[in-house]
């Protein structure tokens, strides 16, 4: 069976009898992912379309598994961040310009609104 990824925080799952020569290196990858999803920043500059979607890749670092969402940028209007579908707590910071909420959601939810200058626990 080859390795897969975890659902929520898209750890790499090494497969039995796999990365014999290289379990180390991926193992202390996922734990630098595993900070990252505990105490990692992601520094976000919201492009000011209707919505902007936080990268999210399995087994690499990425902007939606850390656990703090710093959202700067100029907006025009209220705008939305989208992160995958997972159970995860966020910290969101708006610091965008332009006194604007951005709302936090999945791509099928509704969302938090998160207003201009405020940090909320999600």
């Amino acid at each position: 069976m080859p390795s897969t990824y975890s659902n929520l925080l898209r750890f790499e799952k090494i497969a039995n009898g796999e990365a014999d020569t290289t379990w180390g290196d991926k193992t202390s990858n996922n734990l630098e992912l595993l900070e990252d999803a505990i105490a990692g920043r992601s520094a976000i500059t919201h492009d000011d379309t209707a919505n902007y979607t936080a990268t999210a890749t399995n087994g690499v670092a990425d902007e939606a598994r850390n656990m703090i969402l710093n959202v700067g940028g100029a907006l025009t209007a209220a705008r939305n961040l989208v992160v995958p579908t997972a159970s995860q707590v966020h910290v969101v910071k708006n610091a965008t310009t332009g006194g604007y909420a951005v709302t936090v959601k999945t791509s099928a939810g509704t969302g938090i609104s998160v207003a201009s200058g405020k940090t909320t626990l999600l």
